[in-house]
């Protein structure tokens, strides 16, 4: 149980510290690291908008993913495959709304 936790902790705060220079623009226009989506190349303008804002809901699943991580510290062993399958249901939603979120609002850029 716990090694789950620790890797879903460990993967939560990776991946929110990766956000962070997203998040306030501190990234220039690259092909390596961001959101490297048509509309983000158009002009410098996209880029910050769109690495922000997808820094942003990226974040928000990095924190869920942490939480969730940070939770199965203390989750009791008879509870162990309701925390696995719940965790990875959970997990699984921190990743996938924000980024769907993402690419709909991103889209208002055009293609």
């Amino acid at each position: 149980m716990t090694s789950l936790a620790t890797k879903l902790v460990i993967l939560g705060a990776v991946t929110l510290l990766l956000t962070l220079p997203l998040m306030f623009r501190m990234v220039p226009m690259n092909r390596f690291y961001g959101f490297r989506t048509a509309a983000a190349f158009k002009s410098e303008a996209n880029w910050y908008e769109i690495n922000a804002r997808g820094g942003q809901v990226l974040a928000l699943g990095s924190v869920v993913i942490l939480a969730v991580g940070i939770v199965g510290f203390f989750v009791p062993e008879k509870y162990t495959l309701i925390y696995i399958g719940g965790g990875l249901l959970v997990v699984l939603a921190a990743i996938i709304i924000p980024l769907v979120s993402f690419i709909g609002w991103q889209r208002r850029f055009g293609p």
